[in-house]
């Protein structure tokens, strides 16, 4: 197993299914494990050269060598021989469906149209049409094309074993919705069972709404931490129905969980509640 971390800082600053990005600090040669499966068509530069991806822990997660210094650091799905493959057959597949469903000439497709006039006619020029577009429209979400991306603001809270680097930009919503509050981790050492509470107060600090869950989640408990990984939550917290228009704080922190009322303090800072962000509610 790796080392500890001892100084090192992976900080989010754009992501999407096909592509993040992380501005990374680090004083030492460490191995960063993404919170993604390894596959060949990830792809991994640093400071906009490609590197090499291997497969990590018993998991398989994609990893990549970090150098000392300020890198960088994307990882994104290309374009492989095997995907492109995988869309000529998908075309294929397209084209071979649409021979069989809208031959009309002939008679030997699944739905035949004859020639004729009215609305007949028009029927048969409209549903090829509509095929076609439901392909284009296929191929153009497998090209990545249309992915959103959304950014992220940096927090950097260290709590010696773990460290809380960032929050995902979150979207206006309205009173009754449910805001996902996506945080980034990296893990430094292995550590104690932890949860990570998150919060949702207004200008008095009175707790409104909130959500508890350990960082990364239940399915990666401190003991499998590995040092350089990432590890991603989504805390969903569910607005007042009548929650009225306005900013709202979302505070965060982790405690024991045999120590509920005692939150940890960050190595790095005073609070234990820390401010991550907020809320903006429509009318």
């Amino acid at each position: 197993m790796p080392g500890p971390i001892e100084a090192a800082a992976v900080t989010p600053v754009k992501t999407s299914l096909l592509r993040q990005q992380y501005m990374v600090t680090t004083d030492q040669t460490f191995r960063l494990l993404f919170h993604k499966f390894y596959y060949p068509p990830w792809r991994v530069s640093i400071d906009g050269a490609e590197v090499p991806v291997e497969p990590a822990t018993s998991l398989g997660l994609a990893a990549v060598t970090v150098p000392p210094g300020e890198h960088n650091v994307e990882i994104a799905w290309e374009t492989t021989t095997a995907v492109w493959i995988g869309r000529l057959v998908t075309f294929a597949g397209w084209v071979v469906l649409f021979m069989l469903l809208f031959q009309a000439e002939n008679g030997l497709g699944i739905l035949v149209w004859k020639r004729g006039t009215g609305p007949l006619e028009m029927r048969q020029f409209f549903f090829p049409v509509i095929w076609l577009a439901a392909g284009a429209l296929m191929l153009l979400a497998a090209s990545g094309t249309t992915v959103r991306s959304w950014d992220f603001a940096a927090i950097g809270a260290d709590y010696g074993s773990i460290r809380l680097e960032g929050i995902r930009a979150l979207s206006p919503l309205r009173a009754g919705d449910v805001a996902h509050v996506h945080l980034t981790w990296l893990v430094k050492s292995t550590g104690e069972p932890v949860k990570t509470f998150v919060h949702l107060v207004d200008g008095e600090g009175i707790g409104l709404s909130q959500h508890d869950m350990p960082p990364g989640g239940v399915n990666t408990p401190p003991q499998s931490w590995i040092p350089g990984r990432l590890l991603h939550s989504v805390h969903k917290i569910k607005l007042p129905d009548s929650l009225a228009p306005g900013s709202y704080r979302l505070v965060a922190g982790l405690y024991y969980p045999d120590r509920v009322n005692d939150p940890l303090v960050p190595v790095n800072g005073s609070d234990p509640r820390l401010e991550i962000g907020s809320v903006t509610v429509l009318p």
